[in-house]
């Protein structure tokens, strides 16, 4: 089990990253499956035909030739495609084919031809195989005609030289009296073991010329010659429609397997928890919220611990509550600041389901919402935000003018932020933040703040000087690693009293990718707040509205 540890673990891993950029991987692919179908369809089409010889060696008298080996058949191949056959292929078509010369099997070639007319490609195969048949009979003519004049050199050569033995036995025969036997049987003794052998070897010589003369009969009659003659195909060979896609697709698949690697590796976004902890530690964890597929409008606000209270989100914002508390047994934490690195990465919807968890667990809890430039917890709970935070801060009004209670959730009251406000930093920085923030203290358990992003504005880190504890939330799947270690290196260098950290919209099939912007800065996303686009009337109270950015859709 532990040996296999590492290859499970590779394993998942793997699966994981195809899961992640399942989208790219399936687009590269498709598109060069498209792209060779498209390609296929504009290209020529090409026949192709061929027509199988089988070699012999030479016949003769006794034998109609036999089969060549593999070394003889390679020669064979050399001189079908010698310039002199090649030549005298394109004299006989009258162009010059695209032919071709391979082992087809035992002592056998094959002779393909490859043409964009299926008959021109058949013609070409078999006008190729009957040149080299005819060519190499002349040439194994030629080479047997040159043996047999040089056998026939010898012979006369020997008949020659019988004749002049002959004449030099009958000269001294004549000269010898018939009668003397002796002197007869002498001469024969001198001249006849000569003249045995000389027609011994004319003998021969005459043998080999008969059968040389035989087998050049024999050539024309037997031995190499075509078995299978090439045929008009029906179908083109080229382009192989079937055959490019499934070369493309595999190519492709290769190459998406490495380039989803690759945008793994260069890819710095949260995923998990270990890539958050990775940049957070030694900050705790406090909560993991899941991210609930059925919400994907980031527009939509909604509040998990009401709406859906048995849920794992529910069940994360509680458990988020819990390690608020038991953190707070050691250290006052009354004044509880929310914020995040960028839009969207959930600090909303923490802080609205964080205060309404306390306050149904009997806390008297106050949200306050301290984002002047885009103000938002108001639509949770479907709140009037016509006047706010910004009005205390300004002196045009006092707290408790601007403390709005939540029928549907007791203990829970609301201080919206008031209309967006473009000098946000110099309200928080001038205006009597503290001391608001401390009377609130006074009068109920816990105030929670819910702030700007911290890359984006100032705003966060001003407010981080007058709270008891601030909390980092960050998105899985939107939020990058440089951007929660550059908010908490901004936090730590105003002293911020950081004591944990949230990661939001967590999804456990790591399945999913969200490109937001926050938008904040002077002059960009701002404008009277129009309630009309996105807060509506709900159950939660007389203006209550539902909220929650499990999915990692709200601020």
């Amino acid at each position: 089990m532990e040996a296999n540890a590492p290859d499970q673990q590779l394993l998942r891993t793997t699966l994981t990253v195809f899961r992640r950029r399942r989208v790219v991987m399936a687009a590269l692919v498709l598109t060069a499956g498209v792209v060779a179908a498209f390609s296929s369809a504009f290209q020529t089409s090409m026949y192709r035909s061929a027509a199988a010889v089988v070699v012999k060696s030479g016949a003769s008298v006794s034998s109609s030739g036999s089969f060549v080996n593999d070394i003889e058949l390679g020669n064979e191949i050399v001189f079908a495609t010698s310039t002199e056959v090649l030549a005298a292929l394109a004299t006989e078509l009258g162009f010059r084919p695209s032919v071709s010369v391979n082992r087809g099997g035992p002592s056998t070639l094959s002779f393909a031809a490859v043409d964009s007319d299926a008959a021109a490609a058949a013609r070409a195969a078999n006008t190729h195989a009957e040149l080299y048949i005819e060519l190499r009979r002349a040439s194994k003519l030629e080479e047997y005609l040159a043996g047999t004049a040089v056998i026939q050199q010898r012979l006369d050569g020997v008949e020659a030289d019988i004749s002049v033995v002959e004449a030099e036995y009958q000269a001294k025969l004549d000269k010898i009296d018939p009668s003397d036997a002796v002197a007869v049987r002498r001469l024969d003794a001198e001249y006849r073991p000569e003249l045995t052998r000389l027609e011994t070897e004319q003998r021969r010589y005459s043998t080999i010329l008969e059968e040389a003369a035989l087998s050049v009969e024999f050539l024309n009659l037997s031995g190499t010659r075509v078995i299978v003659p090439a045929f008009t195909p029906s179908n083109p060979f080229q382009p192989d429609v079937t055959a490019n896609i499934a070369r493309a697709v595999l190519i492709a698949l290769v190459i998406a397997i490495g380039f989803a690697f690759l945008l793994d590796y260069l890819d710095d976004t949260v995923r998990t928890k270990d890539d958050f902890e990775a940049v957070t530690h030694p900050l705790p964890t406090l909560a993991v919220v899941p991210r609930l597929e059925s919400w994907s409008n980031a527009d939509e606000t909604h509040i998990v611990t009401i709406e859906q209270p048995q849920s794992a989100p529910a069940e994360a914002y509680r458990s988020l509550r819990t390690s608020v508390a038991f953190l707070g047994v050691d250290r006052p934490m009354r004044i509880i600041q929310v914020t995040s690195p960028r839009m969207r990465d959930g600090k909303s919807t923490t802080s609205a389901n964080l205060a309404v968890t306390m306050a149904l667990a009997g806390q008297r809890v106050v949200l306050v919402d301290a984002d002047l430039r885009r103000p938002r917890l108001h639509r949770f709970f479907g709140l009037d935000n016509r006047v706010g935070l910004s009005a205390v801060l300004t002196g045009e009004t006092v707290v408790d003018d601007v403390i709005q209670s939540i029928d549907s959730v007791p203990n829970l009251s609301v201080i919206p932020a008031g209309p967006a406000r473009s000098i946000s930093a110099e309200l928080l920085s001038a205006g009597p933040l503290g001391s608001t923030l401390q009377q609130l203290a006074g009068r109920y358990d816990v105030v929670v703040v819910d702030t700007p992003p911290t890359l984006s504005v100032a705003d966060p880190l001003i407010v981080a000087g007058v709270v008891d504890a601030v909390l980092l939330v960050a998105s899985a799947s939107n939020t990058h690693r440089s951007q929660v270690a550059a908010s908490l290196e901004s936090l730590s260098n105003v002293g911020a009293p950081m004591v944990g950290t949230v990661l939001n919209a967590f999804d456990a099939k790591v399945a999913g990718y969200y490109g937001y912007g926050y938008g904040y800065g002077y002059g960009y996303g701002y404008g009277p707040d129009d309630d009309s686009k996105t807060s509506k009337r709900s159950r939660f109270g007389r203006r209550a509205k539902a909220g929650s950015g499990v999915d990692g859709g709200a601020s």
